[in-house]
């Protein structure tokens, strides 16, 4: 017997049994539903589920930069031009302005499960069509052009499905891990997802070499069939814990309710923060990676092979320090704070690689070295504070969308990005490629212009940090743990509430009327907490 029941029952010496029934009742009913039945996903196989999320996205992440790592053969037999081989990458992000929010509500309307299949088919058929691109340039010169109005259109149908299943992947791993875990999970995302990344700038360029650039795409291709086969496995999971959950009232009915176009308006000013920011600093990371390849064969005269293993540095390091940043969000929270940090050494990075002088010996400096593995721990400490920070500022019945409009947003600058980079670096395909190391003056630029906007990601996130403190009360900054030991303080008050009431009013049990005012007032309470 609880302590609840046990002093409700002291009172039946000085009154009718009826009232401290109904309270007994009241208490393993109403106020003992506050108390969640343990969810499917809260067992172990919430890590097994985590493994297959992980994997469903190792194929997209892989082909996403197999432009910079094939750099040198997709200009000669493909994009022909800087600005050709950029809008590689901003054709990927032009849909995505958009499909994003669409794919986040039709995560919340249709159902993820359904999503996942969807948007895996998208990216298969793209990466398999980007593919054919590579085969159809190299059968000869009169195709190139040819080539590359079909790796234009596959890099587009990749793009529907990459960026929307990044909003699947970020919404199912928040449904399966929530509070004091949920940053560790991303972290540990993100980390087998970058280890793509690291693979495609390893194994790409050799392959290539060894095969054909077609063949080397058809690798990527396969990939992403794999990766398709994880994400079947992860929709049975979801399917299954569902249906787990339903029998044992552990599902949250407020969680399936669907997404209506107005609840946008009810995204807070702290979500917009967190967008923004999102926005300015990948900018700063992912546009410099884009055309890191060629920054490092331009800046010290080193091979193509050499700059690929240099760039995969940049997610090579993530995928073990991303988890461990994870575990200490989670642990001592001040996510605002690491948001703070990273922008502010993605700043220095890029000021970095402006001052330190280039060379023409093809050999590259610790000094060279060192703005490389300081952007990889940048990207470990901000994507583990910065995505689980957007369940804590929205409602969980619109985390899809609110994922969606996030990664809308942060397209738009993935778009404009790479189509600045490519103007200020432009070389017309006629012009041989400078390895010299003298003619640095446009990766200068560049340097200064995503600085520019690695300091807006700072302005940022200090206004975040001020937001949080007046309007969240610090929430942001807190512990993951904090939520729940909220909640639970939520319930004992709740339930101190109902033995108040008990004890001042007892003489009172025999009223109806009285006992519904009782229900009300416990409603009340809980709607105000």
């Amino acid at each position: 017997m609880s302590d609840k029941e046990k002093l409700i029952g002291s009172n039946a010496k000085d009154s009718d049994l009826g009232i401290n029934k109904y309270y007994s009742e009241l208490s393993t009913t109403e106020v003992g539903e506050d108390k969640k039945q343990t969810s499917f996903r809260d067992t172990f196989w919430r890590w097994v589920a985590l493994f297959f999320a992980c994997f469903f996205l190792l194929g997209s992440y892989f082909c996403y930069d197999n432009p910079n790592a094939l750099s040198n053969m997709l200009q000669d037999y493909v994009a022909r031009g800087d600005v050709k081989y950029n809008l590689l990458y901003s054709v990927y992000s032009y849909p995505n302005i958009i499909l994003p929010l669409i794919g986040g509500v039709l995560i919340d309307k249709i159902g993820i499960n359904f999503s996942i299949v969807l948007f895996s088919t998208l990216l298969v058929a793209g990466q398999g069509v980007f593919a054919i691109a590579g085969f159809v340039g190299q059968s000869g010169e009169d195709h190139v052009s040819t080539a590359f109005i079909i790796a234009i259109i596959g890099r587009v149908v990749f793009g529907l499905g990459g960026e929307s299943l990044n909003v699947c992947q970020s919404t199912i791993v928040s449904r399966w891990f929530k509070g004091k875990e949920l940053s560790l999970a991303l972290g540990i995302n993100i980390s087998v997802s970058r280890l793509g990344s690291v693979f495609n700038n390893y194994t790409m360029p050799p392959l290539a070499e060894a095969t054909s650039l077609g063949w080397a795409l058809t690798f990527g291709f396969i990939l992403c069939i794999v990766s398709f086969a994880c994400g079947i496995v992860l929709t049975l999971f979801e399917r299954h814990a569902n249906k787990v959950d339903k029998k044992s009232g552990a599902l949250n009915e407020d969680e399936k309710e669907e997404f209506h176009w107005r609840d946008i308006k009810k995204f807070t000013l702290p979500f917009w923060l967190i967008s923004a920011n999102c926005v300015f600093t990948y900018i700063g990371l992912f546009c410099f990676n884009n055309i890191s390849n060629d920054f490092f064969v331009a800046r010290y005269g080193i091979k193509q092979d050499s700059a690929a293993r240099i760039t995969s540095i940049v997610f090579f390091i993530p995928a073990f320090l991303a988890p461990a940043f994870g575990i200490v969000t989670d642990r001592i929270g001040h996510k605002v704070t690491f948001c703070v940090i990273a922008t502010s050494t993605l700043t220095l990075c890029h000021a970095l690689f402006f001052l330190i002088p280039a060379s023409n010996d093809q050999n590259i400096s610790y000094w060279g070295i060192a703005p490389v593995v300081l952007l990889g721990v940048t990207y470990s400490i901000y994507v583990s504070a910065l995505w689980p920070m957007v369940p804590m500022v929205v409602e969980a019945r619109v985390l899809g969308s609110a994922y969606g409009l996030c990664t809308a947003l942060q397209n738009i600058g993935l778009a404009i990005g790479p189509t600045i980079v490519g103007a200020l670096t432009f070389k017309d395909s006629s012009e041989k490629e400078d390895t010299s190391g003298a003619n640095n003056n446009a990766f200068n630029y560049v340097s200064i212009v995503l600085g520019g906007f690695a300091l807006l990601g700072v302005f940022s996130s200090i206004a975040l940090l001020i937001v949080d403190k007046v309007k969240l009360n610090g929430k942001l900054q807190k512990p993951d743990n904090d939520d729940e030991n909220e909640e639970d303080g939520d319930n004992q008050e709740n339930e101190d509430h109902v033995e108040d009431m008990d004890h001042h009013n007892h003489e009172h049990h025999h009223s109806a009327a009285y006992k519904a005012h009782v229900k009300r007032s416990i409603a009340r309470s809980s709607m105000a907490k």
